[in-house]
């Protein structure tokens, strides 16, 4: 069984910062390549082969928010978090983010918040819909055509639904409780009625086995994985 592997690019140049996050990313699952240079950053980043990059805004050779801002002028569109060194002054994020960012972290994250907002981030830019996002022996997922094969059937997804499993598989096997579900599937609306999310869970259960949704109490929601 697995679930879909992002690529990330690290924008970073300093060589044990690099690594070191690199190493954390990896950990939860990603493909992850570093670049130390602005050069090697544009051509990559440039190359279509990342889903999001992660860029320190304190270069010691540029300015991370002007790199950020040249990227976006450029026509790099691929969601980016600016990393900062350590707290910075609100004015130094909202530079940040007025150059294109999509969130702003600190390199003190720690492992667990980094993977969270990372994911985050490819939700809203729709980039975790990769075509193929969960398989094992009984159960295929695909997001991207908002379908699943359930022990060879077809099955139709609807586009809420798809968003919730989407959450689901990439959080699993940890739960996620229902508020964050409601607060993650509209961002820039009002929250989701909890009423929503139970009426999506309860359909996609119907849909793909009882035993593939777990409700954990006082937790949330799991996704359930096989044994391939």
């Amino acid at each position: 069984m697995h679930a879909v592997s992002h690529s990330l690019a690290i924008v970073e140049g300093d060589e044990v910062q690099a690594r070191e996050l690199r190493a954390r990313l990896v950990h939860a699952g990603f493909s992850v390549r570093c670049y130390a240079t602005t050069t090697a950053a544009l051509a990559g980043l440039h190359s279509g082969a990342y889903d999001l990059c992660l860029l320190d805004i304190d270069l010691p050779a540029v300015d991370g928010v002007d790199l950020c801002q040249a990227l976006r002028a450029s026509g790099v569109s691929i969601p980016i978090i600016a990393v900062t060194s350590g707290p910075q002054e609100e004015s130094r994020r909202v530079e940040a983010l007025s150059a294109g960012a999509d969130d702003v972290v600190p390199k003190t994250i720690s492992s667990r918040e980094l993977v969270a907002r990372v994911r985050a981030v490819l939700r809203r830019s729709g980039r975790v819909s990769a075509a193929l996002a969960y398989q094992d022996e009984e159960l295929r997922v695909d997001l991207d055509q908002m379908r699943a094969v359930v022990a060879g059937r077809p099955v139709a997804l609807s586009r809420g639904e798809a968003r919730v499993l989407s959450i689901l598989i990439h959080e699993a096997p940890a739960p996620v409780p229902s508020s964050r579900l409601c607060r993650e599937l509209s961002p820039e609306e009002d929250q989701l009625k909890q009423t929503t999310v139970e009426a999506r869970i309860k359909s996609l259960r119907r849909k793909l086995g009882p035993h593939r949704i777990e409700t954990r109490a006082r937790f949330g929601y799991a996704f359930v994985k096989r044994g391939a």
